[in-house]
């Protein structure tokens, strides 16, 4: 069944996958169908780091899932609120530079990049070909360097090699990497001090990328960052469970 609601973010995958028929569209965006239908065939009953990693450079799914969720500059939604929380936590620390790492098809960043702070944005595979076209026109943004196929955390040493990020924002994407706890100490090795990490506290099976093996760490987390070296900066926003800490000074 077609959903009016759809028809931007339609036309937009149309533009980039020409001929892309209606009925396909709504079918692969409808609950993740067609992430689950990779996840199922890649990945399978028992994960593995391998065969995780190659859903996310080969799939589309997870792609379509995002693109569904695009809106027309000036209308509402949550990458808005989303950019406007990462926003106000660096006025209030007089940051201007920010990584968003995992940062799907870039519109969190290109909220952020509209506003006049510098942005980059890590990503793997389809979406960030995606992001990459879409964005195109944000010459502000600075993206992953392209690669035939490369880990998150290869993806961040390069998208920091030679300049540094004064906050990174890694929103809704630790329970999605095989190693959460090393790509918080990569974060924590790569922020200056008094710099500002971004997360997301979610330990939910919302859909099959989300690994099981990492639901542990978002109970764990203020312990986890605190022995790391870094303090929480009030409370998670009570909607989005987005939450800052700031690198302690030495």
């Amino acid at each position: 069944m077609v959903n009016p609601g759809f028809d931007y973010a339609y036309s937009v995958a149309a533009e980039y996958f020409p001929g892309l028929p209606r009925e396909d569209f709504d079918a692969w965006t409808d609950d993740y169908s067609l992430a689950r239908l990779e996840w199922d065939e890649i990945v399978g009953p028992e994960p593995t780091q391998a065969r995780v990693e190659r859903f996310y450079c080969e799939g589309y799914g997870l792609l379509f899932h995002l693109v569904r969720d695009l809106a027309p500059v000036g209308a509402w939604g949550a990458l808005e609120d989303r950019a406007n929380i990462i926003r106000q936590h660096m006025d209030k620390a007089g940051l201007k530079s920010v990584l968003d790492f995992g940062g799907g098809i870039g519109g969190t960043a290109l909220q952020l990049a509209r506003r006049g702070y510098t942005v980059g944005l890590v990503e793997v595979g389809p979406v960030l070909e995606f992001a990459r076209w879409y964005s195109a026109h944000e010459g502000r943004i600075s993206y992953t360097p392209r690669a035939a196929c490369v880990t998150y955390y290869r993806a961040l040493a390069a998208a920091t090699r030679g300049r540094g990020w004064q906050v990174i924002a890694a929103l809704d994407v630790l329970e999605h990497c095989w190693d959460p706890v090393d790509i918080l100490m990569a974060f924590r090795d790569k922020l200056p001090d008094g710099g500002l990490l971004m997360l997301t506290r979610h330990s939910f099976k919302e859909h099959p990328t989300h690994l099981e093996r990492t639901f542990w760490l978002f109970e764990a987390l203020d312990r986890v960052l605190d022995d790391m070296g870094f303090e929480r900066q009030g409370q998670p926003d009570p909607h989005y469970g987005i939450g800052a800490w700031r690198k302690r000074l030495v």
